[in-house]
């Protein structure tokens, strides 16, 4: 699929349909299509690189498995199912409180004291077991991967013309932006590894958040209401935490525990030109193509969800951070 959407650059335009005597060609509807075919590309290839590194990990484990003697599963026997001992699974248990996290879905966890939920822990722990064992063994084998990323085609967008609240290194122009609001649990989802890149490269590169959602809401001008008493960033963060609909009285609240002039918080929220500023964001940014939430713009370069933290890191340290 890759291959066919990126050889319209090079080859004679295609007609595929013709309106009077006008044709449309592919090269056109690529153009006006280009963010989501960019992300359909990325998830195909997502998918095919994860199975792609199983497929090499279970080859490179076999391989190891010859030269001990062993069968594949007499091998994973002894270098994981033996370890996965009741007392790591104790430990695992006490260290999540009780509960294990879904791997696949935000806020969905499983209860540990129950057989589903302990075996879904154990699964989890043999998955990483195999995945660092595999990690280990790689470096004794020669391993090329030669299949085609779509990065080369990934989607431009220039955040200079948005209003961002920015943390971090605020001298330099090179930013990461996170697109979202704080009704979208992929938003809530994606704060983790916003902030692991913070803690990365808080010191090189500024951090914002931008509001992007259908109308501007009370938590966006709860937020932008807070950012006029210094406590943009502490509120941010009690609101994406929230796990109730943000209300005006759930922000005074917030606002309230923050220890802001509560009165003064009140009548900024209904200021026009904060509800115009975040009006102004989200055209913009409609505008500019983006049309997801949560989205990431990493040195102007568009990242859609599922975020994956190690392409993120890949692309700074490429691009951003020297």
């Amino acid at each position: 699929m890759m291959a066919l959407f990126t050889s319209c650059t090079h080859n004679k335009q295609q007609v595929v349909a013709t309106v009077d005597d006008k044709q449309v060609t592919m090269q056109q509807i690529d153009a006006l299509a280009h963010d989501q075919i960019f992300s359909l590309l990325e998830n195909i290839y997502s998918i095919r690189r994860n199975v792609l590194d199983e497929y090499i990990n279970q080859m490179i484990i076999n391989a190891e498995a010859e030269k001990a003697g062993l069968s594949y599963a007499e091998y994973v026997e002894t270098n994981v199912l033996s370890k996965i001992t009741d007392s790591l699974i104790d430990s695992k248990i006490a260290s999540l409180n009780g509960y294990v996290p879904d791997r696949n879905y935000f806020g969905r966890s499983y209860d540990c004291s129950t057989p589903a939920g302990r075996a879904y822990l154990v699964e989890g722990i043999r998955i990483d077991m195999m995945s660092q064992l595999a990690d280990s063994l790689r470096q004794r084998h020669n391993i090329e991967i030669t299949l085609r990323s779509p990065e080369p085609m990934r989607p431009k967008f220039d955040v200079s013309g948005l209003k961002i609240n920015y943390k971090g290194n605020l001298k330099t122009e090179k930013s990461i932006v996170l697109v979202g609001s704080y009704a979208c649990d992929g938003c809530k989802a994606a704060m983790p590894l916003f902030n692991e890149l913070f803690e990365l490269y808080g010191e090189k590169l500024k951090f914002g958040f931008c509001f992007y959602e259908g109308v501007p809401s009370v938590a966006s001008l709860a937020a932008k209401a807070a950012e006029r008493q210094g406590e943009f960033w502490t509120m941010h963060n009690m609101l994406m935490k929230a796990d109730v609909e943000i209300d005006t009285a759930f922000a005074l609240q917030c606002a309230q525990t923050l220890n802001l002039d509560t009165e003064t918080f009140a009548a900024d929220i209904a200021l026009p030109e904060l509800e115009s500023e975040v009006a102004e964001n989200i055209k913009n940014i409609n505008d500019g193509g983006i049309a997801e939430e949560p989205s990431l713009v990493v040195g102007g370069r568009v990242f859609y969800a599922p975020f994956d933290l190690e392409t993120i890191k890949a692309y700074i340290e490429k691009h951003l951070v020297k």
